[in-house]
């Protein structure tokens, strides 16, 4: 019995750590547009739909924080589950 659920944890970890880390490359990715936006807009490059996108980012962004918390938060269940289990 405990071996099951050490393995059950093993592979809630592993899943839940990838999709962590892919969740994290979008947060990064999604960012970077963010100072390039922020970039274009004090170099006066930008256009009538900066501050739109800009609002948009900010949602996505928080939207990624709060995947990226839950993913976390699998991943560490996963982790005690193989641990203790």
């Amino acid at each position: 019995m405990e071996s099951t659920v050490s393995l059950i944890g093993f592979f809630i970890a592993l899943i839940g750590g990838i999709n962590f880390v892919w969740i994290l490359l979008w947060y990064i990715l999604s960012l970077s547009g963010r100072a390039g936006t922020k970039l274009s807009q004090k170099l006066g490059t930008d256009n009538e739909q900066t501050e739109q996108i800009l609002e948009e980012n900010k949602a996505f962004n928080k939207d990624l924080l709060e995947k990226l918390a839950v993913r976390g938060g699998i991943t560490i269940i996963g982790l005690l589950m193989y641990y203790f289990g």
